[in-house]
């Protein structure tokens, strides 16, 4: 391997190719941006693999090392990247899976300890990422994310005032908002609380501002119902699949055949029955889904006991070779992919729900898309800029605290069910979410949450 600089480049030459990088410095740090990499055969690029000595601290979120007298963080801008923080290693990597290594931009900032917040933010400045003053490098000092929350089900016009009381008498300083629409996906809110729909919430949202209360809007990320518009009759492409068959024989609109069969030996990971949290057993040909129970060992590869116009579809004929999905399901919902122009659909609605006048919104649910770790930042990272375009940036949480998201992640430590009650669990989680911020520290802001109750 070979190492020069030339016409303010980095070039790194291989046995099998080369790799230039342009250098661009920010205050406390480095931007590379990657020029050209022509590397036969390679399957990731690593840029800033270190393995510091001040490794006392690991923030994974910040993808930083640090001790009481100096840190190292090295990360990755774009969306799809990967990052590594464990055992005092700290780097950040592209796949050539997830996305071409040409253009492909890493930061890398080191320097005495009082000095990481302030380079992490020129980094993230260089970075021309989405962030806010809550989140990311900000988030440490911003003393919105220590506020504590209500959660509530199903607030609307005519129930308000009395959630903003109870709100308020608990000493409660964020009403958090769930469960106030139809089904996931399109978010619609529900006709009998908001008879007049946006204009409702957003009269509802200034009654709580009036009282001096944060709000917050729950999502379940690229959840959609089963029974939302997207899915019944007519199930529109974009749902995401964990595998793709073709017909190998017609099916008729009218038939008794309680079979498909397929071409392609089914993946491993197939389930026969629907739990609700787990894969579930419905395939998409079509418009229409249906859901089988049980699936051959051997060829012809055929599912059995199959429901046809499952989730209330329509039934419809299908030719031999036509595609057959089998669809990603989670917390009984499907998933939207981030590569369709379906997930600009659901980024747009849920960016326009938010600039009703929440202050925050919180992604639940981001992990049942996470089996695809570039799809899930591109899908958090979408709803997130969505909602800065719609409104002020927006305080934020998720349930997967991932490095990709920490740019403009505010805190962690949610507990985000309200049937959770006061329980030893919990008392465990908390310590666990302390400890966790303190590992971090500084290059990770958090705050814990007082535990969410029911109205």
């Amino acid at each position: 391997t070979a190492f020069d600089l030339r016409d303010g480049k980095a070039h790194w030459r291989f046995p099998k190719g080369e790799v230039v990088l342009d250098v661009t410095p920010f205050a406390g740090g480095w931007t590379f941006e990657v020029v050209r990499a022509s590397l036969d055969g390679a399957q990731e690029l690593h840029v800033g693999s270190v393995q510091p000595t001040c490794r006392l601290y690991e923030g994974r979120m910040a993808n930083a090392c640090s001790d009481e007298q100096s840190f190292v963080c090295v990360r990755a801008y774009d969306a799809g990247a990967s990052f590594y923080c464990h055992a005092g290693k700290v780097e950040a990597y592209v796949k050539a899976k997830s996305r071409p290594f040409a253009a492909a931009r890493f930061g890398f900032a080191a320097g005495p300890r009082p000095s990481a917040i302030p380079a992490l933010r020129a980094m993230t400045v260089a970075a021309g990422v989405p962030h806010s003053d809550k989140g990311g490098a900000w988030a440490l000092g911003a003393p919105d994310n220590r506020r504590s929350y209500w959660m509530a089900w199903g607030v609307g016009a005519f129930t308000a005032d009395d959630e903003i009381e109870l709100c308020r008498r608990g000493g409660f300083k964020t009403l958090h908002f769930d469960r106030f629409f139809d089904t996931y996906g399109n978010y619609s809110l529900r006709k009998r609380d908001y008879p007049n729909g946006m204009e409702d919430l957003k009269a509802v949202l200034e009654k709580a501002h009036a009282a001096d209360l944060f709000t917050d809007f729950h999502s379940l990320t690229a959840c959609v119902s089963r029974k939302d518009p997207w899915v019944t009759p007519e199930c529109r492409d974009g749902l995401m699949a964990t595998a793709s068959y073709t017909l190998a024989r017609p099916l008729a609109a009218n038939t008794n055949d309680d079979t498909v069969v397929v071409n392609e030996k089914p993946v491993a990971g197939h389930e026969i029955v629907d739990s609700g949290f787990g894969n579930a057993n419905f395939l998409k040909i079509g418009t229409e889904i249906v859901q089988y129970t049980g699936m051959s060992e051997r060829a012809p590869w055929t599912f059995t006991g199959v429901k046809r116009g499952a989730c209330k579809t329509t039934v419809k004929a299908h030719g031999a070779g036509a595609k057959v999905d089998y669809l990603r399901n989670s917390f009984g919902c499907f998933q939207v992919d981030a590569d369709s122009e379906l997930a600009k659909e659901s980024w747009a609605i849920q960016g326009r729900l938010f600039g009703a006048g929440f202050d925050s919104v919180y992604l639940d649910g981001a992990d049942c898309i996470h089996v695809d770790p570039r799809k899930c930042d591109k899908f958090v990272r979408g709803i997130y800029s969505a909602a800065l375009a719609n409104g002020k940036a927006p305080q934020f949480e998720d349930s997967l605290w991932t490095a990709a998201a920490w740019w403009f992640h505010s805190r962690i430590g949610a507990n985000d069910h309200v049937h959770w009650d006061s329980k030893r669990s919990l008392d465990r989680r908390f310590a666990r979410t302390i400890s966790y911020g303190r590992r971090s520290s500084p290059v990770s802001g958090y705050g814990l949450p007082c535990p969410r109750f029911s109205g």
